[in-house]
């Protein structure tokens, strides 16, 4: 099964956004990391891994025979605005396949990740939770 999530740049500003969920066994993401141009869109299929459907009903069952909490699967769109100075111009990024400046904003996600506290991550990240239904 797949899902498709329309992510939008409604900003002034080129950025990167990484979508993120707590089942990574459970879903693929593609693209997970991308560049958005400012009034920019782009489609990110999320597919659910069909051998994974019995770990989903073993959730299920232990959801309903207790009354503890079972973990939700969530996504997550974590977007960071990017400053010109990080790719020049548009001509100049334009020029550069798009998967080498993916691979490079992804370096540059894990250097935030890895620098900042996660309390002090909202200085760089803007996160927005979104909610995906399989049947």
């Amino acid at each position: 099964m797949v899902k498709d999530v329309k992510i939008q740049n409604n900003s002034t500003m080129m950025g990167v956004f990484k979508v993120r969920t707590n089942r990574r066994k459970r879903y693929v993401v593609s693209p997970s990391v991308a560049f958005l141009k400012p009034g920019e869109s782009m489609t990110v299929k999320i597919t659910f891994r069909a051998k994974e459907i019995d770990s989903v009903l073993a959730d299920k069952e232990a959801q309903e025979s207790s009354s503890g909490k079972v973990k939700k699967d969530t996504f997550l769109v974590q977007w960071m605005s990017v400053k010109d100075e990080f790719y020049y111009s548009n001509s100049y990024f334009d020029q550069i396949p798009r998967k080498a400046w993916i691979e490079k904003a992804s370096v540059l996600i894990k250097e935030v990740e890895k620098q900042v506290a996660s309390k002090e991550r909202k200085k760089y990240f803007n996160y927005e939770k979104i909610y995906v239904g399989f049947q």
